[in-house]
């Protein structure tokens, strides 16, 4: 089956409360699309489900645009190599300048799916056009980078990107981490606003049952675990009884804080 990351969750965490002899299934590939899967959840829907997962991504503005193969080389925290436009990795806007293998940027397309691009409406302040392209690529609004095969990796959307005095976090990766500590069910990673760091980083989570987590905890377990660099490491911890999802099933990140 192919859904979005919401939903594989759920299936992974009825599969972990029913046991390993009412989770038995039919199921071979499992195919994730929309937001990207974060990597701790696919290791586990593989051991849980005896499934393959196949990580891909795309847009709206261009499907497909990474695939993991089915048959090949699979990295589960990669959304795979490029698969139908071409695709690079390049400079925020303004700067057209395209980056190295290993370095992270914009996600940019061309060609093939890429839509021609979007239709200017009098109630616009501007033609978003200018920033949306450079040079005839489309601008993603992801920030990720590329390994010497080809696979792309997503650190996630740059208005989403945790700016903490300078130093930029990358949430998807604060969530894999996190996922690893067994008081969380689930959680997602924000900004929180700092007077003098401009920003920290927030953790919004669903407690497992029979478990209990503050802050305090939380860093220190993250410390001793060597789970994050002690800058990545969360500054507030909220509990609530699910994470507050989009009218799209996407975790609704934004002004969480």
């Amino acid at each position: 089956y192919s859904a979005v990351p919401t939903m594989h969750l759920q299936v992974l965490q009825y599969a972990q409360e029913v046991g390993p002899e009412k989770a038995k299934n039919k199921l071979h590939l499992i195919r994730n699309c929309s937001a990207a899967l974060v990597p701790t959840v696919a290791v586990d829907m593989e051991k849980t489900l005896e499934v393959d997962v196949m990580p891909t991504y795309a847009m709206t503005e261009s499907m497909p645009i990474c695939s993991n193969p089915r048959w090949g080389a699979r990295k589960l925290r990669s959304v795979g190599p490029k698969a139908g436009p071409e695709m690079g990795i390049m400079n925020g806007h303004p700067d057209n300048t395209f980056l190295p293998v290993g370095e992270e940027g914009e996600v940019v397309v061309k060609e093939g799916p890429v839509t021609a691009g979007y239709e200017f409406r009098e109630h616009m302040d501007g033609n978003p056009n200018i920033e949306a392209f450079g040079d005839g690529w489309l601008r993603t609004g992801d920030k990720g980078w590329l390994d010497k095969d080809g696979y792309l990796y997503l650190s996630g959307r740059f208005k989403e990107i945790i700016n903490r005095a300078g130093e930029k976090i990358s949430p998807f990766e604060v969530e894999d981490a996190m996922r690893k500590n067994p008081a969380f069910k689930d959680c997602i990673a924000f900004a929180v606003p700092h007077t003098s760091l401009g920003e920290v980083v927030g953790i919004a989570g669903v407690i497992a049952d029979g478990q209990k987590l503050n802050v305090k905890d939380l860093r220190t377990w993250c410390v001793e675990s060597g789970t994050l660099q002690s800058k990545w490491i969360p500054e507030f911890l909220v509990t609530m009884p699910a994470i507050p999802k989009g009218p799209t099933g996407k975790p609704a990140r934004i002004n969480l804080a």
